[in-house]
């Protein structure tokens, strides 16, 4: 053949590609500039000698999983990356597995042949579901593996909400403020407003619920003041730096950092402490609307502390029976007498505000805040504007007689301190 023909297919490994004519450049057919194009050779057709094509990947991956008891009944070689992550997740992979079979939230899923119902679907494999935290099973609650990470990954989170603020890059780079705002009381009774609304001033910033403190506050509140205090102003210090919170008035609005008030305080001897309180009777409704403490709720909260009808680190010790036999609204009476009882153990730094109170004299309480915190008045105010009390009351309308004995059985003693109660 001349040299003008193409290549042949099946070429030897010496096999050089027929020289094919020069082409000008389009455009101008007096340029100097030529181009060749090239065929490269194509690889020769043929069969895999049988001992190569047993190593083949997918014949390997294959085998491998026909060997997994992890792996349901038919699932040999459809999950590409799980024969070549066994190697290394080998020795801890029926540990961190075996939470899927027995983790309730996946029961569902695993009677209906779910996808979720496969233990390893998502967690070594291409798929973008990211494994539950319960599909990691014990390694995932061994406190000495799953402490560091739990905290890792909920400072994360903190500090990714935080950077996104709008706020001047010399503020977010200058030392850190010693005068923070915690923001204590019941869940449900106005804690998250008050702290948005602080948050919204110049100069302050609202941290929201830190969630590696409220993760970390059942275990700071068995330890001694002075340990407890430096455990939580290295949580908070490290939460406002990934943050880059800087020089900006931290408002922090944790409800259980009530049971640290004491250590908190003595953290930052600069900070203060407002006391949102509500009518323990509204709390109650609105608690029972949340299900937080209803016996059949599963799940977690935003620090992974479970939901249910278990005793929480502040009932007392010698009533955690009591307590998880109790009723719903008899247990949500519970929670709102502990944390009250808590937010009001240090008097002289904390300014106590009234939840109904706000909905109709914002702007007493804007100014009354104001001189507490030295924040400007007239902006609060506008933020504390925004409140309403259709609320206020609603145990009228929604309690049964039952659930109303059942609350006062609980809580009475400081409804009728409080003034809530003739």
């Amino acid at each position: 053949m001349g040299s003008d023909a193409a290549p042949r297919r099946g070429g030897g490994p010496h096999h050089r590609p027929a020289r094919l004519p020069e082409r000008r450049s389009s455009g101008d057919p007096s340029s100097s500039r030529t181009f060749r194009r090239h065929r490269l050779p194509r690889r020769p057709r043929g069969r895999r000698h049988p001992a190569r094509r047993a190593h083949h990947p997918r014949r390997r991956r294959a085998r491998l999983d026909a060997d997994d008891p992890h792996l349901p009944r038919g699932a040999t070689g459809r999950r590409s990356a799980a024969g070549a992550s066994r190697r290394l997740a080998e020795p801890v992979l029926p540990s961190l597995c075996r939470g899927a079979r027995t983790a309730p939230q996946h029961r569902r899923g695993r009677r209906a042949g779910h996808s979720r119902s496969d233990p390893r679907a998502g967690f070594l494999t291409r798929s973008s579901r990211r494994p539950h935290r319960a599909e990691l099973g014990p390694a995932w609650n061994d406190r000495a593996v799953a402490r560091p990470l739990r905290a890792t990954a909920l400072q994360l989170k903190t500090a990714q909400r935080l950077v996104r603020r709008r706020a001047p890059i010399r503020e977010r780079l200058a030392p850190l403020g010693e005068r923070l705002v915690f923001v204590v009381g019941s869940p449900r009774s106005g804690t998250t407003f008050l702290g948005r609304s602080l948050g919204s001033l110049p100069g302050f910033v609202d941290l929201g619920e830190v969630a590696p403190l409220k993760a970390a506050i059942p275990e700071l509140a068995a330890l001694p003041s002075d340990q407890a205090a430096r455990r939580l102003r290295a949580i908070l210090d490290l939460t406002r730096r990934l943050g880059l919170v800087g020089a900006a008035r931290a408002v922090e609005q944790t409800p259980e950092t009530a049971f640290l008030i004491e250590a908190a305080l003595a953290a930052y001897p600069e900070a203060r402490v407002v006391h949102m309180l509500r009518d323990g009777r509204d709390v109650v409704c609105s608690l029972l609307d949340r299900g937080w403490l209803s016996p059949g709720r599963e799940g977690t909260d935003d620090a992974w502390r479970p939901y249910g009808a278990g005793a929480r680190f502040w009932v007392e010790p010698e009533r955690g029976e009591e307590f998880a036999k109790a009723g719903e609204a008899r247990r949500a009476a519970w929670a709102w007498r502990r944390y009250v009882e808590a937010a009001r153990r240090a008097p002289e730094r904390t300014l106590e505000l009234r939840y109904e109170r706000v909905g109709v004299d914002s702007e007493g309480v804007a100014e009354e805040l104001a001189r507490f915190l030295g924040a400007p008045a007239p902006e609060l105010a506008a933020a504390l504007g925004q409140a309403h009390e259709s609320s206020v009351g609603r145990y009228r309308r929604e309690l049964t007689p039952e659930q109303l004995e059942d609350v006062l059985a609980e809580s009475g003693a400081l409804l009728r301190g409080l003034g809530y109660l003739a």
